[in-house]
């Protein structure tokens, strides 16, 4: 980035192919070459554009798409109006000290208090230490009281059997 602003908005149909190309980067960093899929980085685009869509921001330096935050509010949560969920917080590898994470989180806090909401959770990898040290110095508080549960297809699909045949311990 070298010094070039950070310019934090919405990303719109003129901006298919560079978010494409983010997330294919983003599927690959995450889970290596075969996470990236056919078709994933286009329906995912796709799903961000539908009016019921959540959240997206894009950070832009020198005219570039260098980064995203995806977000949804989460009803009703501890405090009564809901808090906001920050799903993804990418930016490209080449672009990463730059100034565009923080940005995008400002830019999601700003998304948050514009609907009144006070509080944005999320969570990140346990042994990230550079994404953990990034959200230390942005002053948020790590979460020890919370456990983060997964249930996948296969799980899922279980919980659709009728009552009678699954054995629950």
């Amino acid at each position: 980035m070298g010094g070039a602003r950070v310019i934090v908005g919405s990303a719109g149909p003129a901006d298919r192919e560079a978010m494409i190309a983010l997330f294919r980067e983003t599927e690959h960093h995450y889970g290596g070459p075969a996470a990236v899929r056919p078709g994933k980085a286009e329906a995912t685009f796709d799903a961000f554009m539908s009016p019921d869509a959540p959240g997206l921001l894009v950070a832009r330096a020198a005219g570039k798409i260098v980064g995203f935050a995806s977000f949804v509010r989460v009803l009703p949560g501890s405090a009564p109006e809901g808090s906001l969920f920050l799903k993804d917080l990418y930016v490209s590898a080449e672009n990463r000290g730059g100034g565009a994470g923080r940005a995008l989180m400002a830019g999601v806090a700003r998304a948050a208090q514009e609907i009144g909401l006070t509080r944005i959770d999320w969570t990140a990898d346990a042994d990230a230490d550079r994404t953990l040290a990034f959200y230390r110095g942005l002053g948020a508080r790590q979460m020890t009281e919370k456990v983060v549960f997964r249930a996948e297809t296969d799980v899922m699909t279980s919980w659709l059997e009728p009552q009678a045949t699954r054995q629950d311990t």
